[in-house]
Order: C-alpha cells, then sequence, then structure tokens
C-alpha cells in the first residue's frame, strides 16, 4: 500500500502541474483561452481510451504487469511535456502521461479492493490523499521554478518519482486472484449491472467536476477577478482540503454512503455561490471548500462499484474510471464554452448544475442499496 499510495502522490503532482502550467501554455503557444479545456480534454480522453483496454487485460493476466507497463508510459509522457518546443509534442505528450496516469490509478484501486476488501474506502482515500498532496505542492513548486525556468520542466520531477518507485513496486506480490469458478458465477446480464449506470453517472460528473474546477481556478482569479497571485493559492488550496478530508476519511470511519452523499451536496453549493462572489478572499475561500466537496467521493464511488463486481474488478474500475475520465473530458469543454459564450462565473454555475444532477443521481443509487 505504502508503494501504491507513492506512485499516486506523483500522479497527483503530474496532474497539479498540468492544471496550473496551463494558462501559461497558451500564452507560450498563442492559443486562446479556451484551449485550457481542450488539453484538458486531450488528457482525460487518453485516460478513457487506454483504461478499459488495460483493466480487461489485467483481470486476465494480472494487475501487476499492466501497473508496470503504465508507469513506462507515465515517465515517456512527462519527459515530452517537459521537454517539447512545440504544441504538437505538447499535446502528444499530454495524451500519453494520460494514459500512462489513468491505468496507474484505476489498477492501483482495483488491487486496494482486491488486496483489502472491508477497508477498501479507507485505503483508496489515504492514497488519494497522497494523490491530493501531490497536486498541491506541485503549483507552488512549478509557480516558483517559473521564475527561473520553463515551469514545465516540473514534470521532471513526477517521471523521477516514478523511476525511484518501479524497482520498489517489482517486488510487491499482488497474490490476490478470483476464481475461475467465481467469474463463470458472473453474468454480465446479471443484476450488478442494472445498477452500475448509478454509479458510472456519479462519477462521470465527478471527473468533470474536479477537472473543470481546479483548472479554471486560476482563469477565474486572473481574469474575472483581476488577482492573478491567488490563481495557484486556489489550486493548491483545493487539492489541500481535498488531501486533507481524504485522509481523515481514511483513518476515521464513517458511513461511507451518508459522507459521499454530503460532499456532493457541499460541492453543488459551493459552485453556486463561486458563480455570484466578486470577493476575491472570499473565492479562494470556496476554492478551499470545494475540496472538501470533492474530498473522499471518488474512492467511494470506485469501492462501491469494485464491490458489486468483485470478480471483475480490474475491469470494473476501469470502466468506473474511464468515466471519471469522460467526464473530465467533455464537462471542461462544456465549462470552456460557457466561460467563452458568457463569463467565467456562468462557468462555476454550470459546474453547480452538473453536481446537483450528480446529487440527484446518487440518491437514486442509495434508495436500491439502502445497507
Amino acid at each position: 500500500m505504502p508503494v501504491g499510495a507513492g506512485l499516486l502522490f506523483f500522479v497527483g503532482f503530474e496532474n497539479g502541474a498540468l492544471q496550473y502550467v496551463l494558462l501559461g501554455v497558451t500564452s507560450e503557444f498563442d492559443l486562446e483561452g479556451a484551449a485550457i479545456g481542450m488539453l484538458l480534454a486531450t488528457q482525460y480522453f487518453a485516460l478513457m481510451i487506454a483504461q478499459p483496454l488495460f483493466g480487461i487485460i489485467a483481470d486476465r493476466v494480472g494487475k501487476k504487469p499492466m501497473i508496470l507497463v503504465s508507469m513506462c508510459i507515465f515517465i515517456a509522457g512527462c519527459i515530452i511535456i517537459a521537454g517539447t518546443p512545440g504544441i504538437s509534442l505538447f499535446v502528444a505528450g499530454v495524451f500519453i502521461t494520460g494514459m500512462g496516469y489513468g491505468v496507474t490509478e484505476a489498477l492501483i484501486s482495483a488491487a486496494l479492493v482486491d488486496e483489502y476488501p472491508d477497508k477498501a474506502e479507507r485505503y483508496i482515500n489515504i492514497s488519494q490523499s497522497l494523490f491530493s498532496f501531490g497536486a498541491v505542492v506541485s503549483p507552488l513548486a512549478a509557480n516558483q521554478l517559473s521564475k527561473i525556468a520553463n515551469a514545465r520542466l516540473i514534470f521532471l520531477a513526477a517521471a523521477l518519482g516514478f523511476v525511484a518507485l518501479l524497482p520498489f513496486f517489482t517486488l510487491i506480490p499482488l497474490q490476490r486472484r478470483h476464481t475461475t469458478k467465481e467469474k463463470v458465477a458472473f453474468s454480465f446480464r446479471n443484476k450488478q449491472l442494472l445498477i452500475l449506470p448509478l454509479l458510472v453517472i456519479p462519477i462521470f460528473i465527478y471527473g468533470g467536476m474536479e477537472t473543470s474546477g481546479a483548472g479554471f481556478f486560476n482563469s477565474l482569479f486572473s481574469q474575472a477577478l483581476s488577482t492573478p497571485e491567488f490563481g495557484a493559492y486556489a489550486i493548491s488550496a483545493f487539492w489541500l482540503v481535498m488531501m486533507a478530508s481524504r485522509l481523515f476519511f481514511g483513518v476515521v470511519r464513517f458511513p461511507a454512503k451518508r459522507v459521499a452523499l454530503s460532499c456532493m451536496i457541499c460541492g453543488t453549493a459551493v459552485f453556486a455561490a463561486l458563480s455570484i462572489s466578486h470577493s476575491p478572499l472570499f473565492s479562494l475561500l470556496l476554492c478551499a471548500i470545494a475540496g472538501l466537496g470533492a474530498g473522499p467521493v471518488w474512492a467511494i464511488l470506485i469501492s462501491f462499484a469494485a464491490k458489486e463486481v468483485p470478480a471483475y474488478s480490474g475491469t470494473v474500475v476501469s470502466f468506473m474510471t474511464t468515466s471519471s475520465g469522460l467526464g473530465a473530458t467533455l464537462i471542461p469543454i462544456l465549462v470552456g464554452w460557457s466561460a467563452n459564450r458568457f463569463s467565467l462565473f456562468a462557468a462555476m454555475l454550470t459546474i453547480g448544475i452538473v453536481m446537483l444532477i450528480c446529487v440527484m443521481v446518487f440518491m437514486m443509487y442509495l434508495k436500491r442499496r439502502p445497507d
């Protein structure tokens, strides 16, 4: 579990760094502001493509070899992002990194459900808190690096982190396997699949909320609130509170379903408030509270889905994280269109509206799984 958590720290480090550097990349390569949404979408489109394929293979050959492959892909992508002189290779690097990032995160999470089924929500939350910590550190580090060099060089740190953890991961035995009998007993016509869409839709929206929120915070403060110095702090505050929330719910036992619903409602209210707040300080506070609303939701939804179909945890978790990636691909485009067509305040309201849909669908799930 510690090595898996370490890998997710560097995945989060890359994610926070990308969200920070995008505004500078639009200036460096002379792109329009809407390109931020498209570049975010590129990474999550790659994630969406790679995760189902790797998840299906992992349930056949084992999760460990697939995680090792994804680590190498991630390293290559980070190096390309850091060193490319042109926009075409930058987009290619974002795409490649997204493949490695997505598969690593999905299969580490699935392995935790396999190995620790009774503590899955807590352990995934702890590993996700390290993901959030990485996303807190990287915007601040990139901000300091930008004063002396190109901020994109920060991606070399994520690559080196994976290189350092690679030999340790090779020593970890992932021995838990579901038997052929367990697999044959499951049919894709079974009732489990009838309830999975009620988890897929919330995680689709969650992925879009997390990416759009953090991705547009920098623009909100730089352009709408005229306080560009707050941008990096807003992104870091978002991830810092998310990290604390995930760590808290990973260590302390709470009813997972109530926690997830409460956090979703919190996120809905926060983005609605951001759409009307013209105070930089209050908006900065709201960005931090948004991290609380995002907190443990991803881990809980992933764990619930894997437990619905335990014999195919790799496949199911990969499709769940693919749904999250699809939301992170499409919703930023919608939010970017809203920002260009109306305003950045309208973009925040758009996120609040889709979060309200998330709340409604998850409540439907709770009615079918009251236990």
